[in-house]
């Protein structure tokens, strides 16, 4: 069998396989098989898309820390610091251990 024949030999298998799984379908479903799609989102995820059109984020300092990233100059001993503080802080409470 040519390479041309066989592509259409498997494209012949898949339609018909595909109308007999169509045709097992309840109901309904057989006939709007592929015809709409739908989707359904949930509260948050229309809150989450609210927030993302709605957001208050300074583009300009993101992209400043992007580049201080970058750059290697993100990170430096007192802001690691105050990372640890204020993570002691939400962990313990005001009186450190």
């Amino acid at each position: 069998m040519e390479p041309s024949a066989l592509n259409q030999a498997a494209r012949l298998q898949l339609i018909t396989t595909l109308r007999q799984a169509q045709a097992r379908l309840p109901g309904d479903a057989a006939g709007t098989l592929g015809s709409t799609d739908r989707v359904e989102l949930s509260n948050v995820a229309r809150q989450l898309g609210e927030l993302g059109r709605d957001s208050k984020v300074r583009l300009d300092l993101v992209e400043g820390i992007r580049e201080q990233i970058r750059a290697g100059t993100y990170e430096s001993p007192v802001k690691l610091d105050q990372a640890i503080d204020t993570l002691v802080e939400e962990l313990f409470g005001d009186d450190p251990v």
